[in-house]
């Protein structure tokens, strides 16, 4: 969207000047909704919004500036309120840059969140103004709001570590109530910009690589990924209430959170930009966080996109499930096969799983009968058996040299609770091998089933 031309009346400067006489009469006669009137009436509307280019930023100094206060709020809220409709209204038709400028200004010296929200809205407008057009001014404005929040008084105990009974508490202390409604104000502030801009910056079939560069979309990506960083990321983002209600943090998290997956599509394409930046890129000048080639990507510059605000993100991705489903899939899709095991898997299940399957059945039933007959005292021919084949393995012992001293080629006898110990560990050590080949099996078996559906779906 380009800057708007707004009509102006070029013809009658003097019926402009009037027309801000009026206001200001208007205004100390208290007679507020006059001035409303002026600009929302059938009759009054259309001629007077056509006069305000010529007294918008004499409006804004002597009415707006003035006006817009904590003492004017506190006094005389009608005035304030009147003042803040006003300066929303002249956003739409003063000079684009140097209100934007007055405004930045504004934003970063605001005492509460009354003024505060009130400069932000015009803002909101004239950025709607501003469109695609000078990224780099957007940029400002946004760092101007990033500058207010980040300078909001905090308790100290937020930087110095809490336990969980302040963790409990935390929301309801007075200066972290400011900071979330700040918070919670921007975010009102940024819904009309992001619908914008997602349905107007889209990335055209011819554009192949992803614009990295400086433009609106990307610097309000970063914007939303800042935002989850400092102060937010210092207060307490995984607390559940017993009621299982979100917090007011986990509220916001999840709004930036899903603008910001909406910006980038991908979620994960900023983890290869953080190895970059962590591994290989040499920078230029580390104390500004400013890598090679930074100037054809804004992901990769420090002060745009901070780390800890990036691990934010993937913290409120992964450990706050706000990863969307239609997410990428970091490794290779479920029923692609590229290591040709479903091909060989026939012979597997008859040269492995199969002989292995009935090896396990049968050892397992000849370890139970022994192991019957063991107490039932029955045993004679087994015990003959098992020695023979314990002296064998006593004579290959020796003759291997692994044997000590002048080891004798026969091991005693052991007695009856002996053998029902070793008989209850193998048969114990069988059974955990068959559930692990039942499972094998089992994956096997639905994974296969699986692959049908697909190939059945896709057909």
């Amino acid at each position: 969207m380009q800057e708007q031309e707004m009509e102006v009346d070029v013809g009658d400067p003097v019926k402009a000047s009037n027309l801000l006489r009026l206001i200001k009469q208007l205004l100390v006669e208290k007679a507020y909704d006059g001035v409303r009137m002026l600009f929302q009436s059938a009759q009054e509307s259309e001629k007077n919004t056509r006069l305000l280019p010529h007294i918008a930023m004499d409006l804004y100094h002597d009415v707006c500036l003035e006006n817009l206060s904590d003492e004017v709020n506190s006094q005389e809220p009608e005035l304030f309120d009147c003042s803040d409709e006003l300066l929303k209204l002249l956003a739409k038709y003063a000079p684009l840059h140097e209100l934007m400028l007055e405004l930045m200004e504004r934003l970063e010296e605001s005492s509460s969140i009354n003024v505060f929200g009130a400069y932000l809205r015009a803002l909101q407008v004239v950025l709607h103004r501003q469109g695609r057009d000078k990224p780099q001014a957007v940029e400002w404005s946004l760092n101007s709001i990033f500058t207010h929040l980040k300078d909001l008084p905090l308790p100290e105990y937020l930087s110095e570590g809490y336990d969980e009974a302040q963790a409990r508490l935390i929301e309801q202390n007075e200066q972290v109530e400011d900071l979330l409604a700040h918070y919670i104000t921007v975010g009102l502030f940024r819904e009309p910009l992001r619908d914008e801009i997602l349905q107007q910056d889209v990335r055209t079939p011819s554009q192949i690589f992803r614009d990295c560069g400086i433009n609106r979309r990307n610097i309000f990506t970063c914007f939303f990924i800042q935002l989850l960083g400092r102060p937010l990321a210092l207060l307490e983002m995984n607390r559940v209430k017993e009621d299982l209600t979100r917090s007011y943090v986990q509220q916001v998290t999840e709004s930036l959170t899903q603008d910001a997956n909406q910006f980038l599509g991908d979620p994960f394409y900023l983890l290869n930009l953080v190895e970059q930046r962590a591994r290989w890129l040499r920078k230029l000048d580390a104390s500004k966080g400013v890598y090679e080639m930074s100037c054809r990507n804004v992901f990769l510059i420090e002060e745009k996109l901070p780390l800890h605000a990036v691990a934010m993100y993937y913290h409120s991705l992964f450990v706050g499930n706000q990863l969307p489903t239609n997410a990428p899939k970091v490794y290779a899709p479920l029923f692609k096969d590229v290591t040709g095991f479903w091909q060989a898997l026939p012979e597997i299940e008859k040269e492995l799983l199969d002989p292995l399957g009935t090896a396990l059945n049968f050892s397992m039933a000849h370890y139970r009968a022994y192991k019957e007959r063991v107490e039932k005292g029955q045993s004679a021919s087994d015990d003959e058996l098992m020695q023979r084949q314990l002296n064998m393995l006593a004579v290959n012992i020796s003759n291997s040299g692994m044997a000590g001293g002048d080891a004798e080629s026969k091991l005693p006898d052991i007695g009856r609770q002996e053998k029902l110990d070793v008989l209850a560990s193998s048969i114990t050590s069988l059974e955990t091998l068959q559930s692990l080949y039942l499972r094998a099996s089992e994956i096997i078996e639905q994974s296969a089933r699986l692959r049908r559906l697909a190939n059945s779906s896709n057909a």
